[in-house]
């Protein structure tokens, strides 16, 4: 390190400690251009992770431990099951981690982000938007990794600044003792991030390279799918075509490879299977595959006849002694059998658990169904005892339809009279509006409710995650005011759909745009090197004092209400 430079403290120095030893090393006749320890220990302090230089790597690998920790306690509590809303910018992950944080009581326990694939190919690709059928450039993914956690770095800097100006205005050495303690016990907005890779970009090596690049930029956990990367389709549309076993084995030990490779042997691995929903693979599992005979057993297979002959250009396979053809698509695409989807995505998940030694698994289902998820992990869990799912609480689901028609056909097979009142459960009509308000509708409301709490409790549920919210909170809320404000309603759309709720609810990070943005940050350096004659941004005539005011009204009717 330079002469001039701060020095780096020692992980978990308390704060009181941290400025004795820049007092001591001032003493000894550093210059450091007039700034004073404790202004050094703060700088020093908001660009770092709990005593930390933060890089990539750090985070990858602290997040990580943290995943590893939540785990081995959701073993032994299953009510300890964590939860992420897919983030596809960093605003948006900023965004969550604070409203988690206030709904928590202060606390991110337990709270991961998930970076959804879908969502960056619509969003945040240069080629967006595109569907989810890897076609966005791959450095989107550690791109949009690396910008989720730099918007949380600037989280963690504007909550440890207003600390210390509170520092700075403390009456007495308890308030001050209590602010020292706020601050040597941060809860750091960064979290663990769940990172879509879809099937790896390619082979197995650019899956490796991608994911050493996803490390790199602070990626803790890593999801892989068994489709083929080339045919990749999203996982609630129809065609999707699922690789040989080989194929999967070696993505997955790339992932681990990356891992190792970067330092982060903690580091997490999600294996997804689509064979729930997929009928189509792209290839036959070569003869002398370990795994190929229980990949092939499923193919949809003809017998070879003379009322039945081969044809030129067919694919032949020998099977049970039998000469057989395995059916195929004009388009090279061979077929599983009908209804098989549920074994071999139960096979794929104790494959990836035993052989492969992922650490987290993943369905992707078509409705949110407690009893179908229950019943496939407990077939696993028969040959993986410690399984885990991740599982996707999809907006591709119609949630209130799905709910009512569970609990509707549960009526019916119980004999309860209530279900008599209600349309077939197949008709769609039971999703409208006017059945909310009915036993039916209730009952459907506390199902979906309570779904996260059952499935970590029923179906080994680790991680519940949502991975499309950007995509539709955002369209929701941007099409409610721009039909308001361009239907004649102007200011007055903004002003009750936007500004009056920011206020109301109190959503100080939204409504002080200046302030979230980093103007008081700026203010803060500007003060530090020019001194008090520095142009800053938070004077009398800053507009967002309004802000301060309106809020502070706001807080006083929640704690009213409290």
């Amino acid at each position: 390190k330079g002469k001039n430079m701060p020095a780096i403290m020692p992980t978990h120095q308390t704060y009181t400690k941290r400025v004795n030893a820049m007092n001591a090393r001032l003493a000894k006749g550093v210059h450091v251009a007039g700034l004073g320890a404790e202004e050094l220990v703060r700088y020093q302090i908001m660009n770092e992770l709990e005593g930390e230089p933060i890089t990539g790597i750090y985070i990858a690998r602290r997040n990580a431990k943290i995943m590893r920790r939540d785990m081995a306690r959701y073993l032994k509590d299953r009510s300890q099951y964590t939860q992420s809303l897919g983030a596809a910018s960093g605003y948006k992950a900023k965004q969550d981690m604070l409203a988690a944080k206030e709904a928590r009581g202060g606390s991110l326990d337990r709270v991961y982000l998930y970076g959804s694939g879908w969502q960056w190919a619509e969003i945040s690709s240069s080629m967006s938007p595109l569907p989810d059928t890897s076609s966005h450039p791959k450095d989107t993914v550690p791109n949009k990794i690396e910008e989720i956690y730099r918007f949380l770095r600037q989280a963690d800097a504007n909550a440890l600044l207003a600390i210390f100006k509170k520092m700075d205005q403390a009456k007495g050495a308890d308030e001050l003792k209590k602010l020292h303690a706020q601050v040597d016990n941060f809860d750091s907005y960064i979290r663990p991030i769940v990172a879509d890779i879809d099937a790896g970009f390619g082979d197995a090596s650019s899956t490796y390279y991608l994911a050493c690049k996803m490390i790199q930029a602070g990626a803790s956990a890593i999801q892989l799918e068994n489709q083929v990367s080339d045919q990749k389709q999203c996982g609630h549309q129809d065609g999707k075509v699922t690789c040989p076993r080989d194929e999967f084995l070696a993505k997955l030990r790339a992932v681990r490879l990356a891992f190792e490779a970067m330092g982060v042997p903690e580091g997490v691995i999600v294996a997804r299977t689509d064979s729930l929903g997929a009928g189509l693979t792209q290839a036959i599992a070569p003869a002398d595959s370990p795994f190929g005979k229980d990949y092939n057993k499923w193919l949809d297979m003809e017998a070879i006849t003379k009322a039945n002959p081969a044809d030129d250009n067919d694919v032949l396979m020998q099977w049970e002694g039998k000469l057989t053809r395995p059916k195929r698509l004009p388009n090279g695409l061979f077929e599983f059998r009908k209804n098989t989807g549920a074994d071999r995505a139960v096979e794929d998940m104790i494959f990836a658990f035993k052989e492969a030694g992922a650490d987290l698994g993943w369905i992707e289902t078509g409705a949110a169904n407690l009893q179908e998820i229950t019943e496939l992990t407990s077939r696993i869990r028969k040959k993986v005892p410690g399984f885990m799912l991740a599982y996707n609480n999809s907006p591709s689901f119609a949630w209130t339809l799905n709910a009512r028609q569970i609990v509707l056909k549960a009526w019916i097979a119980e004999g309860n009279k209530e279900a008599k009142n209600y349309p077939d459960p197949k008709d769609p009509a039971i999703g409208d509006k006017k059945y909310a308000d009915t036993k039916l509708g209730r009952a459907a409301h506390e199902y979906i409710t309570e779904f996260q709490k059952n499935v970590a409790k029923d179906a080994c549920v680790f991680h519940n995650l949502i991975t499309l919210p950007e995509h539709h909170v955002t369209g929701l809320r941007a099409q409610e005011l721009a039909r308001g404000y361009f239907g004649g309603k102007g200011m007055g759309a903004y002003v009750s759909l936007v500004q009056d709720p920011e206020f109301e609810g109190g959503y100080s990070s939204v409504v002080k745009h200046q302030w979230a943005s980093g103007s008081d940050l700026t203010d803060h350096v500007k003060q530090a090197t020019v001194g008090e004659s520095a142009n800053i941004a938070a004077g009398k005539h800053n507009t967002q004092n309004q802000f301060d005011a309106m809020l502070a009204v706001a807080g006083g009717k929640k704690k009213q209400r409290k």
